[in-house]
C-alpha cells in the first residue's frame, strides 16, 4: 500500500473517529449541559436531561428523562422518552425531511391557572414571535415525510384556582398514532387519536389527512363526559346555575376540504344522546330541569351551502320545576341570566354589521318529545296557584325554516292529573300562520281558586271545563297576531260557595256554548247557543240590608287606577261586538232569603225553564225573554219581556199565580205588624220603558185573605187593615186592585230592582 492510500486510509479512519466522537459523545454531553442553560436563561425555567443518545450514523436521537419546571419548581412538562429515526439518505435523495419513527413515551403536561386568570406558562408567550410564527405560516410548507408518529400514555394535569372553588382535572393516557404522515401535496396520512379523562370521557379519531392541500376525513367519538365536571372546570363563577349530573355520546363521520369556494366541511351520520342531564340553582341541589334522555340523530351538515338536516329529535321523561316570582319574572330567567359578578374579562362589544350572507337551511324530518312535565307555581298570587302538566307528548314532522313550509305537528298533556288537552294542527314559520284543532277536557277549575280569589269572594268546589274547537292564528307584516276562534265549550257539575257565610251560591250541572266565534283582530266575539242545566242561585238580603250579590265581588277599581295603560288606538275594531243568539234555561232553581226583616223569609223557585234571545251589541239589538217556574213548587211564575239595551227601552211582564199568602206573612209584619193566616194572591206585573219613561202597571188579585194575630214591630204603620179589607173584599172573599205608576227621566237599572222589591 502506497504513502498516500495509507495516508488517505488514516484520514479517514481519523474522521470517521472524530465525526463518531462528536455524534456519540460529544455532542449529547454539549447538548445535556447547554440546553438547561439555555432554557434557564431564555425561558427561567429550570430545565433536567437525564440522557441524550445520539447516532450519527443512523441519524438516531434517544432524549430520556427530560423535564421542564415551574417558576415554583413543580413539573410543568416532561416525558420519559423522544425518539427520532431520520432516514439521511432518503431526505438527501429527495431533498425533503424523512424520519421512519417519531416516538414518544409518557408525556406530562401541568397547565395551572391562577386567581388573576393567569397561566403558568402565560409568561413564555410572545407577541412578537407570535406575529412572526403568523406570518411564517404563509410560507409554503417545507417537505416532511414520517413513516409512524406515536404518543403513548400521555397525560394532562390541569389545576384551576381562578373560581371560588378550585378544581382539578387529568387526562390520561392521551395516545397518537399517525402513519405516513406527510406535508408532500396529494400524499395522505393514517391518523389515530385518543384520550381519556380522569373524572370520566373519552375522545377518539381515526382518519386520514392531508396538508396539501389541506384534506382531512375519518369518525370522531366523544363519550361520557361528566358535564358535572365540565361546569365545575369552566362555567361555575360565570352562570347562575349548576349542572348537577350528565354525560353525552357524540359521534360523527366528517370531510374536511379546502376548496377553490372556501373550506368545506361535510358532516353525516352524526349523532349527539344526552343522558341524565340535572340543572339546578346555585347551592341548591333540587333539579329544576331533568333531562334523563336526549337524542339527535341523523345529522347532516354541509358548510358551503350552508345545509343542515337532522332524521329525528327525541327526548322523553324530561321533568321541569318554574315558577313565577311576586314581581313577575320566571325563575328562569335570573337561572339563565349572565353572571355580571364573573372576574373574566369581557371583549369590548364591537358594532354589530349586517350579514347578507344566504341563510341556513335547515330540516328537521321528525320531532318526538315523551312523557313530559311541568311544575308551574304562580307566587304572585296571596296563595300560590299550582299547574301541573304531565305526560306531555309532542310530534311533529318536516319541520323547516323554509319560509312557507307547513309544518304538521300534535301535542296531548295532562292538566294536574285529571284534565286533559289535545293539540292537532299545522304552522307555517314564514310569514306564521297556523291552524289548529283544540280538544280539552275534564280541567278541574277549582285548581284555579287562587286567580278566582282575587275578583271575588268564592270558593269553587267543583267543575270541569271542556272545550272542542279550531283555531287560526296568522302573523301579518307590521300587524298584531290575528287570533279567531271556533268551537264548542261546556262547564259541568259546577258548585260554588260564597266565602262569607259558607253556603251554595251559584251551581249548574251543565253551561254549554256552543257555535263560538270569536275574532281577536275583528273584536268580535259571538255564540250562537247557551244553554244552562239545572241552575241554581240563592240571593240573600242581609239584616243591614245588604246583598250577597254585591259582597261575592271584590272592588278592583283601586288595583286598576295603578296599572299604566296605553290608550288604543281609535279604529274601526276598537269597539268590540258581541252576540249571544239564544240563551236556554232548563230546570233552574234559586232560594231567596230576607233576613232584615221582623221575621225572616225565604222562598224556593223552581222549575225555572225558558229562554233569552237575542243578545247582541248591535244598535237595534232587542233581548226577548221567556221565562217560567214556580214558587215553593206550588205557584206558577212567568216572566216574559223584551229589553233593547242600546236604546235603553224594555218591556217586562212578570205573573204570579195563585202564590199562599202566608209566604208573605214576614214583610206583612215588617210593614203592618200583623201575621197572615191564609189567602192566596194573583200578582200581574207589567213594565215598560220608552224614552226614559218608566210605565207600570200592577194588577192584584187577593182571595180569601185572613189576619192572624199582631207581631211587635214598633217601625210598623198604624193602619186599620181589618177595616181596608172588609171594603175591598168582595162579595166571593176577593180583593182586586190595579196600581199604575209612571216615572219620567227613568235611567237607572237599580230603580227598576227597587220597585220589585216594593
Amino acid at each position: 500500500i502506497s504513502a498516500k492510500i495509507k495516508t488517505l486510509l488514516l484520514t479517514v479512519a481519523a474522521a470517521l473517529l472524530l465525526y463518531s466522537l462528536l455524534g456519540f459523545l460529544i455532542l449529547p454531553a454539549i447538548l445535556s449541559n447547554q440546553i438547561p442553560k439555555l432554557a434557564q436563561e431564555k425561558l427561567n425555567r429550570a430545565m433536567q436531561i437525564d440522557e441524550i443518545q445520539f447516532n450519527p450514523f443512523s441519524m438516531e436521537l434517544n432524549i430520556q428523562g427530560f423535564e421542564v419546571k415551574n417558576l415554583d419548581n413543580s413539573p410543568f412538562l416532561s416525558f420519559g422518552q423522544l425518539y427520532v429515526d431520520i432516514a439521511v439518505l432518503q431526505s438527501i435523495f429527495d431533498f425533503s425531511l424523512k424520519m421512519e419513527q417519531v416516538l414518544l413515551k409518557t408525556p406530562y403536561v401541568s397547565i395551572k391557572r391562577d386567581k388573576q386568570a393567569d397561566f403558568n406558562f402565560s409568561d413564555l408567550l410572545n407577541p412578537d414571535q407570535q406575529e412572526s410564527k403568523d406570518q411564517a405560516s404563509d410560507s409554503k410548507i417545507f417537505p416532511i415525510s414520517i413513516t409512524k408518529i406515536a404518543i403513548s400514555e400521555g397525560k394532562l394535569s390541569w389545576d384551576d384556582d381562578f373560581y371560588s372553588k378550585a378544581q382539578h382535572e387529568e387526562i390520561y393516557p392521551l395516545d397518537l398514532n399517525i402513519d405516513n404522515f406527510t406535508t408532500i401535496v396529494s400524499k395522505k396520512s393514517q391518523l389515530g387519536f385518543s384520550l381519556k379523562f380522569a373524572s370520566g370521557g373519552h375522545f377518539e379519531w381515526q382518519g386520514q389527512l392531508e396538508l396539501s392541500p389541506l384534506q382531512s376525513t375519518g369518525h370522531i367519538q366523544l363519550s361520557k363526559i361528566d358535564f358535572h365536571k365540565v361546569w365545575q372546570l369552566f362555567i361555575q363563577d360565570s352562570v347562575n346555575f349548576e349542572i348537577l349530573n350528565g354525560s353525552e355520546l357524540i359521534e360523527a363521520d366528517y370531510s374536511l376540504s379546502d376548496t377553490e369556494q372556501g373550506l368545506q366541511l361535510l358532516i353525516n351520520n352524526a349523532h349527539i344522546d344526552l343522558f341524565d342531564l340535572k340543572l339546578s340553582e346555585n347551592n341548591n341541589h333540587e333539579a329544576l330541569i331533568s333531562v334523563p334522555d336526549f337524542k339527535i340523530s341523523g345529522i347532516s351538515f354541509n358548510l358551503l351551502k350552508k345545509d343542515v338536516e337532522i332524521t329525528q329529535i327525541s327526548a322523553q321523561d324530561a321533568r321541569f320545576i318554574a315558577w313565577l316570582n311576586p314581581e313577575g319574572t320566571i325563575n328562569y330567567q335570573s337561572l339563565f341570566a349572565r353572571n355580571d359578578d364573573t372576574k373574566a374579562e369581557s371583549k369590548p362589544s364591537q358594532t354589530p354589521t349586517t350579514d347578507k350572507s344566504e341563510p341556513w337551511d335547515v330540516k328537521v324530518k321528525e320531532l318526538k318529545v315523551s312523557n313530559f312535565s311541568f311544575n308551574f307555581t304562580d307566587k304572585t298570587l296571596p296563595t300560590p296557584a299550582h299547574l301541573n302538566l304531565t305526560s306531555l307528548n309532542i310530534n311533529a314532522s318536516e319541520l323547516t325554516n323554509k319560509p312557507n313550509a307547513t309544518i304538521p305537528f300534535n301535542l296531548d298533556l295532562k292538566i294536574n292529573h285529571t284534565g286533559g288537552l289535545k293539540i292537532n294542527g299545522h304552522a307555517v314559520a314564514e310569514p306564521f300562520s297556523s291552524q289548529i284543532q283544540l280538544d280539552a277536557g275534564n280541567i278541574a277549575l277549582k285548581d284555579f281558586q287562587p286567580y278566582i280569589s282575587q275578583f271575588a269572594r268564592l270558593d269553587v268546589i267543583s267543575g270541569l271545563f271542556n272545550v272542542n274547537a279550531t283555531a287560526s292564528l296568522l302573523q301579518e307584516k307590521n300587524k298584531a297576531l290575528a287570533i279567531s276562534f271556533k268551537g264548542d265549550s261546556h262547564i259541568n257539575d259546577f258548585v260554588s260557595r260564597d266565602q262569607i257565610s259558607n253556603k251554595d251560591f251559584l251551581n249548574w250541572k251543565q253551561l254549554s256554548l256552543n257555535k263560538i266565534d270569536l275574532d281577536l283582530a275583528a273584536n268580535r266575539y259571538n255564540i250562537d247557543t247557551v244553554k244552562i242545566d239545572q241552575p241554581y242561585t240563592r240571593v240573600l238580603i242581609r239584616k243591614d240590608k245588604s246583598i250577597n250579590v254585591n259582597e261575592i265581588a271584590i272592588n278592583t277599581a283601586q288595583k286598576k287606577k295603578t296599572l299604566k295603560t296605553k290608550p288604543k288606538p281609535n279604529t274601526e275594531n276598537s269597539k268590540p261586538s258581541f252576540k249571544i243568539a239564544h240563551v236556554q234555561i232548563n230546570e233552574g232553581t234559586s232560594d231567596f232569603s230576607d233576613m232584615s226583616l221582623i221575621l225572616p223569609f225565604s222562598a224556593h223557585i223552581n222549575h225555572l225553564t225558558g229562554s233569552v234571545k237575542g243578545i247582541s251589541s248591535k244598535q237595534k239589538a232587542v233581548i226577548n225573554i221567556a221565562l217560567n217556574g214556580r214558587v215553593e213548587n206550588l205557584a206558577p211564575v212567568i216572566i216574559k219581556g223584551k229589553i233593547s239595551p242600546q236604546q235603553g227601552n224594555s218591556e217586562i211582564k212578570l205573573d204570579f199565580k195563585s202564590m199562599p199568602l202566608p209566604l208573605m206573612t214576614p214583610y206583612m209584619a215588617e210593614f203592618a205588624g200583623r201575621k197572615i193566616e191564609k189567602g192566596n194572591m194573583s200578582l200581574g206585573l207589567q213594565y215598560k220603558i220608552h224614552n226614559k219613561q218608566l210605565t207600570a202597571s200592577n194588577n192584584l188579585l187577593i182571595d180569601q185573605l185572613v189576619l192572624g194575630d199582631e207581631v211587635e214591630n214598633p217601625e210598623a204603620v198604624s193602619l186599620p187593615l181589618g177595616l181596608a179589607i172588609a171594603l175591598l173584599q168582595d162579595a166571593d172573599g176577593k180583593i182586586k186592585l190595579a196600581v199604575q205608576i209612571i216615572l219620567s227621566d227613568f235611567s237607572s237599572p237599580n230603580d227598576i230592582f227597587l220597585i220589585l222589591i216594593k
